[in-house]
């Protein structure tokens, strides 16, 4: 069998693999275009005026130390939202959240354990991007949230028949059938 994701457990297949949205990182990526523009804009320009012509040296500093800040913003948000994953399995969900650069934590749900699932949408532009959240409640009372997931009364609905055909018993969940009508509803 080969291996799609780290601790595949045999027999198990791979149905589909969600990342939030980036449309939810807007206001993190703004502050970060302003935060290297002023930056900029105060090495290039602010520092030649005769006017802060004897702090010029540590204008520049100054502006260059905001110009690294701000890369390090960036590198960070990019690294969080990059390694934040949630996998779709025929036995299982998936919940892979990266806490900053070096700390990571990783939840799984057995589909015959999943209880309940809900989602939201809350928010102007999260209801037209149709961006929202999905809640998984276990039996053991643990939750996973797959949070800024496009389409999540899909994604809810995919999970649900996961769980009713698992509960169902059937041994061969045709993984290939559900991720392509799942790929086919999520691209409409």
């Amino acid at each position: 069998m080969k291996e799609e994701f780290p601790g595949q457990k045999s027999k198990e297949k791979l149905i589909k693999t969600l990342r939030k949205n980036p449309v939810i990182f807007v206001k993190k990526i703004v502050k970060f275009f302003i935060f290297l523009a002023i930056s900029i804009f105060l090495m290039v320009y602010v520092s030649q005026l005769s006017v802060f012509s004897s702090i010029s040296n540590y204008i520049n500093i100054a502006a260059l130390c905001g110009v690294i800040f701000s890369l390090s913003y960036g590198f960070y948000v990019w690294v969080c939202w990059y390694y934040d994953v949630y996998i779709l399995t025929t036995a299982r969900i998936i919940e892979v959240r990266q806490k900053g650069l070096f700390n990571r934590e990783v939840r799984e749900i057995d589909l015959d354990k999943i209880q309940d699932v809900t989602y939201n949408v809350s928010g102007v532009l999260s209801t037209i991007m149709e961006v929202g959240n999905v809640k998984i409640h276990s039996a053991s009372g643990m939750q996973v949230e797959i949070e800024s997931v496009s389409k999540p009364g899909i994604v809810r609905e995919v999970i649900v028949k996961l769980m009713e055909k698992k509960g169902a018993g059937k041994k061969d969940l045709s993984a290939d059938d559900i991720a392509k009508a799942l790929a086919e509803r999520l691209q409409s």
